[in-house]
């Protein structure tokens, strides 16, 4: 049974990759999308028809930059540039609550440095290859 009673707080969700939280999160999302096939023939008085197709999985974020955190653009630039996959887990690491983890590729990743008053920050994005597994926190 889950432990976060009523609507969640959208603070409590995090990326983590290779099991080690992205420093200062400003954002985060996961998505699962399917596919669709085109089924329509003849016999279907001109309208299109569907069915289900491939199964896909991606996630984002957006981060403040900080050359000292444990896990932060750096390593995730490291990780991208050496074309190594990582491990992606989207959690709010309530124990009880649902979370959702597969292995993905990064595939974008943008810094910014805005104005002299605003925060360094950058943006992650990733891509999942295989399944996803949702699982509850323990």
């Amino acid at each position: 049974m889950a432990q976060t009673a009523g609507v969640m707080r959208g603070g409590y969700c995090a990326i983590y990759v290779n099991a080690a939280k992205v420093a200062h999160s400003t954002n985060a999302s996961f998505e699962m999308s399917m596919s669709t096939r085109d089924t329509t023939s003849k016999d279907n008085s001109a309208y299109e028809t569907r069915a289900e197709g491939l199964l896909s999985w991606s996630g984002s974020g957006d981060f403040y930059f900080a050359e000292d955190a444990t896990e932060g653009y750096e390593d995730l630039w490291d990780d991208m540039n050496g074309r190594s996959s990582v491990t992606f887990l989207y959690s709010n690491a309530n124990s009880g609550d649902i979370e959702y983890s597969g292995t993905a590729w990064i595939t974008s990743l943008s810094r910014s440095g805005g104005t002299d008053n605003d925060n360094e920050s950058f943006s992650a994005s990733f891509e999942g290859t295989g399944s996803v597994t949702k699982s509850t926190i323990v």
